[in-house]
């Protein structure tokens, strides 16, 4: 696994700070320092995590005045034992100027290493009414995908908001349990993609619908990855060239992506009946008088192409056809919303 790109902005200490939390989730990509420290003495292992210890240690990282003292102090705050971290956070200023400190940040993604959903119960307790939970999540959720994919997978389809894929703030204030909008299972399988990519495919099938962002074959860049990335579908022999629907979409667009990586090993693949008589990225005619054939086709296309096809479908359709809207019955629910997103970004 590698650690996800991450950067804690505050006030132009980002990159010290940042490397000193994933140095901490990550200590077997430890690098030495030449860099001469002067540092508290270390304590003993067994002395007991008090809460004048803990205390001491979160006052020592929001007082710090250079890079080097905010690291020293964020990685001895990443050695407090995950029974204690719950403790340690009541001790803490968590929000500040409506932003999470420093000392809470450090304190949630070292505990969303060792145990991301207890620090997620944690978190939605504590964030979910004053509008911080998803901001905590946001911290926490890369460390958890880097160092546990398969138990955040799990965990996120599991708390997933099924129904309408948003919450309201009653709903949320009534759950005891974390509850994940649309938009945040979009971030997840973003955040798991190169750590596990088959369980990042997975959780985009159980978030369902479409989204103009949703571009995850694009981000492999080997044939292995590809191969892992397919595993999520379960049906790929049954599925039938020309025809996608549904997470075949996704499919689909990891075997164009298969092809433009690698042609002469995906020709010897069980799949190479999909690109036979014609190149992935090819250009289709735009037939704006005959909508439901050309959307058929630009469907029909790789992500790098899919997208570019239809906003170009969506802009002669338009032209031809001023202030009306296509008939969309019999429609799927993810070219409805597709189109619906177009119009929404129409000047």
């Amino acid at each position: 696994m590698r650690p996800f790109p991450r950067t804690i902005i505050l006030f132009g200490i980002a990159c010290g700070v940042t490397s000193a939390i994933w140095r901490v989730a990550w200590p077997r990509h430890e690098h030495p320092t030449t860099v001469a420290v002067s540092s508290p003495a270390a304590l003993s292992a067994s002395e007991p995590w008090t809460k004048l210890r803990m205390t001491d240690l979160i006052r020592q990282l929001e007082s710090a005045t250079t890079n080097q003292a905010r690291l020293d102090a964020a990685t001895r705050l990443g050695e407090i034992p995950s029974a204690n971290l719950a403790e340690a956070l009541e001790l803490t200023t968590l929000v500040k100027d409506r932003q999470l400190t420093l000392s809470a940040k450090v304190l949630l993604i070292h505990w969303a290493t060792v145990d991301g959903d207890a620090a997620c119960r944690w978190a939605w307790q504590r964030f979910r009414s004053d509008g911080m939970w998803q901001w905590a999540f946001r911290e926490m959720g890369p460390s958890w995908a880097g160092r546990h994919p398969q138990a955040l997978e799990k965990w996120a389809i599991h708390h997933y908001a099924k129904s309408s894929g948003t919450i309201t703030l009653r709903e949320g204030l009534a759950s005891d349990e974390p509850i994940l909008e649309f938009e945040m299972l979009s971030k997840i399988s973003k955040w798991l993609i190169h750590e596990d990519p088959r369980a990042a495919f997975k959780v985009l099938q159980a978030r369902g619908g479409f989204s103009t962002d949703d571009r995850l074959p694009e981000s492999l860049q080997t044939v292995e990855e590809i191969r892992h990335a397919l595993l999520a579908f379960e049906h790929l022999d049954e599925m039938t060239p020309n025809r996608y629907s549904g997470p075949e979409i996704w499919a689909h667009g990891l075997l164009a992506r298969w092809w433009k990586i690698d042609p002469e090993d995906f020709s010897r693949s069980p799949y190479s009946r999909f690109f036979e008589s014609k190149a992935p990225n090819e250009t289709i005619a735009i037939l704006p008088n005959d909508l439901e054939s050309t959307l058929d086709r630009a469907d029909q296309q790789p992500p790098a192409r899919r997208q570019s096809s239809l906003a170009q479908a969506f802009v002669e359709w338009s032209k031809t056809h001023p202030g009306e809207r296509p008939d969309t019955s019999g429609w799927s629910p993810v070219r409805i919303q597709v189109w619906e997103d177009f119009e929404a970004l129409k000047p």
